[in-house]
């Protein structure tokens, strides 16, 4: 196994250190009334349809061309799971076919001229360790299995990712940062056990730099999301965190950057999530960045509109990213 080891240094400053892009995980959205739907139009689960990489490709240059330097790719997986856009994780790898797809879909991401990547791993159905039973306080073979099930998958497809040749970062569990009780104790001892032994395991054989941790919501619970961060990553925290930022971005930003400075933490963070080409986001995020003084390294818009009807993407080709930029980033 070969392993191209990527060290991006990151200053930190009051400003927006990179220009940003979009997530981008599907190749087309079917609208009907209300509804969005996206499941049969995921980009590795297709990417072997001769149609559909041509379509991908033509929507990488239109990004480009807008301005978009970074992108920020999902690898939705479960055990017995395939729905378009969710790949069978079962034995803790691909088929060939999602390996080669991945591969080939990262290959025309750095020819369309992207400088970074951001790969986030999305555990559906049991395989998310959030929905296992928060009661329990024991670590049983169920959890054992899932847990080897979504490490190996990390295993397997992050030479893939490290040999791209694109400078990257790993997101180990989209929102899997979990959140402490008041008393500081986990939430969940099964959620907050899986990440710890996931990132020693991740630390353990690949670079640190090579991932963001766990990406964190920042929600009404974010103080107990902070909370918890040395709990999980003890004294070996992630270099950069990935943050998802949607409503009340300006007070949210700034309650995430007392927090993170009351346990000590000074680093930068993706924008890993906000809304799709949204000027009060751009706005508000901007003004908490200089506010607090912590960077903001690039930020990622996620393809849904601020008030959409739908629930999870309403966007089918993000090309648009002028209110972002006009604020920087």
């Amino acid at each position: 196994m070969r392993i191209v080891l990527t060290i991006t240094i990151v200053f930190i400053t009051n400003s927006v250190f990179a220009s940003g892009g979009s997530n981008l995980n599907w190749y087309k959205i079917k609208y009907n009334l209300s509804h969005c739907e996206r499941e049969p139009y995921g980009i590795i689960y297709n990417y072997d349809k001769p149609e559909v990489r041509s379509s991908v490709r033509n929507l990488l240059r239109k990004m480009k061309i807008s301005g978009q330097d970074r992108l920020r790719i999902a690898i939705f997986h479960g055990r017995n799971i395939s729905t378009g856009t969710v790949i069978p994780s079962n034995g803790g790898n691909f088929a060939r076919k999602y390996r080669s797809n991945l591969k080939s879909y990262l290959y025309d991401i750095k020819q369309s001229g992207f400088r970074e990547i951001e790969v986030g791993f999305f555990p559906q159905g049991k395989n998310n360790p959030s929905r296992w039973d928060r009661f329990s306080q024991k670590w049983s073979s169920i959890e054992e299995s899932y847990f080897q099930e979504n490490w190996n998958l990390i295993y397997n497809l992050t030479p893939i990712i490290a040999n791209s040749g694109i400078p990257f970062r790993i997101d180990l569990g989209n929102e899997l940062s979990p959140p402490a009780k008041k008393d500081g104790k986990p939430y969940n001892f099964l959620w907050s056990e899986y990440v710890r032994k996931m990132w020693l395991n991740f630390t353990l054989r690949f670079p640190k730099t090579y991932s963001v941790g766990f990406s964190i919501p920042v929600s009404s619970d974010i103080k107990y999301r902070i909370k918890h961060l040395k709990y999980i990553y003890s004294n070996n925290l992630p270099y950069l965190f990935d943050i998802h930022v949607y409503d009340n971005p300006y007070y949210n930003f700034i309650s995430l950057d007392n927090y993170m400075n009351n346990i000590g933490i000074k680093s930068g963070v993706i924008v890993g999530e906000s809304y799709y080409n949204d000027i009060y986001s751009a706005y508000q995020l901007r003004q908490a960045s200089r506010a607090s003084k912590r960077t903001i390294y690039y930020l990622a818009q996620w393809p849904l509109r601020r008030n959409s009807s739908c629930n999870h993407v309403d966007i089918g080709k993000p090309i648009d990213f002028n209110s972002y930029r006009s604020y920087g980033f």
